[in-house]
């Protein structure tokens, strides 16, 4: 009875201490880890795995014109630059020539792409071969994302 008593504080204290994620709005479901465990309360059978609940919904922002004028300028200059392309468990690794104007355009591209489909992960790697890697990655399905919308 104590140790229940116990963790119920312990929960409580954990909860309100730490950056602890709240499920969608229907849901009362709150969890917080500790070093051996992860502690959920929950007020509501209708709750969402806390896994499921930090990813974003993999939909661009942009208007289908707005998508389609992106792909005939941004995307297919990118497109043209590609030396090599490689596919990633959760995504593509793409190739550049490590010239200044390309990592100008690249950190552009990122900085434009991740306001329009935030889902994405984005790393930029300069290399000491004169080569530029971009990596975009993401959840489940941006890979498919990546091939249908960006057409990358």
């Amino acid at each position: 009875m104590i140790k229940n008593v116990l963790l119920s504080l312990l929960s409580v204290s954990l909860l309100q201490s730490c950056n602890c994620a709240d499920t969608p709005s229907n849901n009362t479901q709150k969890s917080a880890t500790t070093d051996s465990q992860t502690i959920k309360l929950s007020t509501s059978k209708n709750t969402v795995p806390m896994e499921l609940a930090h990813e974003k919904p993999m939909t661009c922002k942009l208007t289908t014109p707005e998508l389609a004028k992106r792909k005939t300028t941004i995307i297919a200059n990118i497109k043209k630059l590609i030396t090599e392309k490689k596919e990633l468990n959760n995504g593509f690794t793409y190739r550049f020539d490590g010239t200044d104007k390309n990592i100008n355009l690249l950190t552009d591209f990122i900085k434009t792409e991740r306001q329009c489909c935030d889902f994405f992960n984005f790393s930029l790697s300069v290399n000491n071969d004169q080569s530029v890697w971009l990596d975009i990655t993401g959840a489940k399905g941006a890979k498919t994302f990546i091939k249908a919308e960006l057409e990358l």
